[in-house]
Order: C-alpha cells, then structure tokens, then sequence
C-alpha cells in the first residue's frame, strides 16, 4: 500500500508539474491528456473543456473520431456523466474494423472522469481508454482526485485569460486613444507608450522604449520649432517637485501642428514612482482661437471706421450751422459709410448661414453677361486708373443659379481686383469652355498673392500679412463667401497668382456640373 501511494504521488505531481509549464490552454490540455493517459496505462482520451469554443485534446484519436465524439457530447454516456458527476466505468464491443487482426470480441474499458469546479460544477470531461484490462475503483477514485488537481489549474488558467482579456482590452483602448501617452520612471525612462505616440513621433522606429531619458527628450525637442522650453519643461515634470499638474504648448516643424502636453506625478503608497506625459493635437483649438483673435480684431477696425465717420458728421450736423450744400454733401456721407456699415455685417451674417447650410437659393436660367456688365459700370464710378474689358469666348452663358448671389459673388472677385491694384492696371473677364463646363476668369495687374499664402485664401478672416495689402481695409471674409456660393453652384474657384512678377490675381470659376439652356 505504500508502495501503491507512492506510485501515485509520483503520477500526480508528474502531472501537476506538466500544466503548469504553461499559460496556453490548448498546451495545458494536450499536457494533460498525454499525461493522463501514461499515467492510466491508456491507449486513447481526450478531454474537452466546457467553455463557449469546446476548446479540447486528445491522444490517440483520428480526426473523424474526436468530431464524432463533440458532436454527440449531450447524447452518449457523456450525459450520464454530466448528471451523475462521478467517474465510471464501461465495457464496450469494438466494431469488426477496430480488432485488426483478432478473430474473437475485442473490448475497449472507458473511463469517464469529471473534473469538478470548486461549485461543484463540471469545468471539463475526460475519457478514457484501453484494451483488455478494466480499470478498477482505485483508478477510478484516483482519475477522480487527478481531476480536482486539473481542476485548479483549470481555474488558474480561466483567471489568467479573464486577465489577459481585459488588458488586451485595456490596450486597445490605450493604443486608439486621440493622446499621445507616455510613462516615465524616476530617472526619465521610457516604460510605457501608446500608439498615437509611436505614430506622432516615430517613438517605437527610434526605439524610445526603454531609452534613457537624456536620449528621447534630444530626440523629440529636435522635432519642435523651440525645443529649449519644451526641455526645461520635461526635466521639471521628471525630476522637480512633484506639481499635481502641469501644461505647456509647443509645434512641431514638419507637421506644423500645435501640441499640447500635461505631465501629472504618479504615486504609490504616497510614493512618487514615475510621470505621465499626454499630448495632445491642439491645432484646431489654436486656429479658432486665431480666427476669434482675426474676428474680435476686424470687427473692432472695420466697424469702428464707419461707425466714427457717422458719429462725427452727424455730430456736426447737430452743433453746427451748415449751409444746405454742406448738409447734404455730409448726409450723402453718412449714407455711403451707414451703407459700408450694413455690407460688413451682412458679409459676417452670410458667412454664418452658409456655413450652417442654412442659406436659401432661388434658382432660375440665368445670364452670367449682363451681370458682368453692370458689375463693372458699378467698379467704372470708383476708379479712374483701371481699365476693365469683358471677353465673352462662348455663346453658352446661361446656367441655372441664384441671380442675387452670383452677383454677390462676381462683385467680390471684381472689388479685390479693382482693391488689390492700388496702382491700376486692366481688369480682364474671361468667359470660356473648357472640358463641357464653363468657366470664367478674373484677372488683375495687382499686387498678387505669395505661394505660402495661397492655401490659405478661402478661409474666414485671412489677410496676407504685408504691409502693402494691410493698408488695403477688408474683413477677409469675401473670398470666403465667393467659395461658398460657388460650391453651392456645383463650381469650384481656383487661384493662379505670381507675387511682383507680372503680379496676376485670376480666379477661374469652374462648373463641375455644365449648365445648359
């Protein structure tokens, strides 16, 4: 009998020891099956863990076999086993193609072994099989305490998926954050980053994992415009005092975006033990600051101009005498500066409702011509140093459209040509086809539009930083109205610009969709 427990002590730790070389469960199950089926002195078993995949393993079995045996789990004396949770045993006939060469009955001995979760209920079953000899109540009853053993390391196992599920949660998470996130260690080392980091930065191509902290911080300093205070910057969140949070704005030279990055202390048992840096793309936040600056900024000049020529006039009309030619030369002035007013605040308004798709259009066949024509009789009254000359290259110039706002497009385009040729010049229009569409080109002699400006002139409030052009007065939002009506017509305006060489501002309008009578 000692001998006898011995031998099973041997068997048991054998098997305790092979599941646990490993965290993988399909490994941790053919451990089991091999050993098992050693230990058993059996020629075949598999056994089949009872979770969502059936995940199992086998030894000795075909193919055909272990399918056979997953198809019939509930059917067989598997359920047998499933109700009475307790090991048995049964004698079977092998079928005529199983005996091979033995002329008489051939029997195979099954065992079939619960393996039991602390709540009693069955996490796995395991069968069992030989030729010849039965197996007795003591293999039996000691196949069942075998299972109690796989069944804590079945339960290890269920731990350590649940575990590793919710990080590989965790990290998805982690990795598809908009943040750049990285943790350091008291001495600056990299430990951590997500993937926007790796991405913005080229963090994982150069190797920052695990790179000391006077590297990484060269590193990414030499990609921002200044690096000198994103430095100090880093070196106070790492090594200084431990400030709940701290924020600074930097920019990166290539990507030209505007980031932003917080470093917070990380503590443990009152122990700081490492920072975290998130950064953040702020780009978008830091051009609608831009554009609110632009506004609170034109709003404040274009307005107050006209505002103070009628608050000025007006006052002299109340204080002071005036003969009648005088008063209707400053009533005429008040009137054109009330009109300049209310073409501001409409320009702001229309912006507003296009951009919010809120603009209404009245569509109709329209004449582009004619509305060409009493365009430039209007620009004629203002100017005396530009010469304007309309060129009409296709007999096709209706479209369907808005009439009051094509025209409102047109007289922007013409205004910055007559506005932008401080020293005159000719103002040409050009109506053509080209490829079944029609376009139409405004050209000027002006001051022309810079390169690095150029895709920039359709936004709201944009004026070219130069002193020549800030002479010139505008809200810079008329471009942006010509671009949405024109998109609003199917169209599209392009630029062509050379800055003081033949300078030539020319907007051609390009109907995607021809419009045809």
């Amino acid at each position: 009998m000692a001998e006898r427990r011995e031998q099973e002590l041997k068997r048991r730790n054998a098997l305790i020891k092979g599941i646990a070389q490993s965290l993988d469960k399909k490994e941790v199950l053919n451990s089991i099956i091999d050993r098992l089926c050693a230990i058993m002195k059996a020629e075949r078993g598999i056994i089949v863990a009872m979770d969502d995949e059936r995940t199992h393993a086998s030894f000795g079995l075909s193919a055909m076999s272990v399918q056979r045996f997953l198809h019939q789990l509930y059917n067989g004396l598997e359920h047998r086993l499933l109700e009475t949770k307790r090991a048995f045993a049964v004698r079977c006939e092998l079928p005529m193609f199983e005996r091979g060469y033995h002329d008489g009955p051939l029997y195979s001995h099954d065992l079939f072994v619960p393996v039991l979760s602390p709540s009693d209920d069955i996490e796995a079953i395991i069968v069992l099989s030989r030729l010849g000899a039965a197996f007795t109540d003591e293999e039996a009853a000691e196949a069942e305490q075998l299972g109690r053993h796989i069944s804590i390391s079945l339960q290890k196992l269920a731990l350590y998926e649940e575990a590793e599920k919710d990080r590989r949660l965790a990290e998805e998470i982690f990795n598809h954050l908009h943040q750049g996130i990285q943790l350091v260690d008291l001495q600056g080392t990299n430990k951590l980053m997500n993937g926007r980091m790796k991405e913005w930065f080229g963090a994982a191509a150069n190797g920052w994992h695990e790179m000391p902290y006077a590297e990484w911080k060269q590193q990414l300093c030499a990609l921002v415009v200044d690096g000198r205070p994103l430095g100090a910057f880093l070196d106070q969140a790492v090594f200084g005092p431990a400030d709940e949070l701290s924020v600074m704005t930097y920019e990166l030279k290539e990507k030209r975006a505007v980031m932003e990055v917080y470093a917070a202390p990380l503590y443990r048992g009152g122990a700081k033990f490492g920072t975290i840096f998130v950064h953040r793309d702020i780009t978008k936040q830091a051009e609608v600051d831009r554009m609110k600056s632009e506004l609170v900024s034109t709003v404040s000049h274009e307005l107050r101009t006209p505002l103070a020529g009628i608050l000025g006039l007006a006052e002299l009309l109340l204080n002071k005498p005036l003969a009648p030619e005088r008063q209707r030369k400053y009533l005429t002035a008040i009137g054109q500066e009330a009109e300049r007013l209310m073409a501001l605040i409409n320009d702001f308004l229309d912006v507003q409702r296009m951009e919010a798709g809120r603009q209404t259009y009245r569509w109709e066949p329209v004449d582009l011509v004619p509305i060409m024509e009493k365009i430039i009789d209007a620009e004629k009254m203002g100017t005396d140093i530009h010469t304007f000359s309309v060129s009409v290259e296709t007999k096709r110039t209706m479209i369907r459209g808005d009439r009051e706002r094509l025209r409102q497009l047109f007289t922007n385009l013409v205004h910055n040509a007559v506005k932008y040729s401080p020293n005159g010049g000719a103002v040409v229009i050009r109506l053509y086809e080209h490829s079944g569409c029609l376009c139409v080109d405004v050209q000027d002699e002006g001051l022309g539009i810079p390169a690095e400006a150029l895709p920039h002139i359709f936004e709201k409030f944009f004026r070219v930083d130069n002193s020549d052009r800030r002479r010139i007065g505008g809200t810079g939002l008329g471009l942006t109205i010509v671009k949405e009506i024109a998109k609003a017509h199917g169209g599209e305006v392009t630029v062509v610009s050379e800055e003081k060489k033949e300078a030539r501002l020319r907007f051609g309008f390009l109907w995607r969709r021809c419009r045809k009578r």
